[in-house]
């Protein structure tokens, strides 16, 4: 690459070719992508900030569902048990070990929390909400 470039002439960094400017950037889930940072982690004289190593997006979610658990768990504590009995059943939906858990239970959990809130306007208000 380098030498096709010599052969055009001299160039600008807004004429390079974007992957000369900022590397080649690979995805991979889970173990392969702390594979490939340890493998440029060894061989960085050549691959360092050429390859840029991203994990996927199911771990991204992962740990936003987990954190989210953490950061509002009395709130996601109170909502969940209402309807899940146990201890373990409530962590298992608050802490997912998959982030497709959580996302199935949206609909469900969206229509119980607009279903009180119309039972609450309509306590509060004696009327249907429009």
């Amino acid at each position: 690459q380098d030498k096709a470039l010599e052969r055009i002439g001299p160039q600008t960094d807004a004429e390079k070719p974007l992957m000369l400017q900022i590397g080649s950037m690979i995805i991979f889930d889970g173990q392969p992508s702390a594979q490939a940072q340890s493998l440029i982690a060894q061989m960085h004289k050549k691959y360092r900030g050429r390859i840029h190593v991203f994990f996927g997006g199911f771990h991204t979610l992962m740990k936003l569902h987990n954190s989210m658990g953490k950061m509002f768990d009395y709130i996601f504590k109170v909502i969940y048990s209402s309807y899940r009995r146990t201890l373990n059943r409530v962590l298992w939906i608050q802490f997912p070990g998959d982030p497709r858990q959580l996302e199935q239970e949206f609909p469900e959990l969206l229509q119980a929390v607009y279903g009180s809130a119309a039972q609450y306007f309509y306590d509060k208000h004696k009327r249907v909400p429009s």
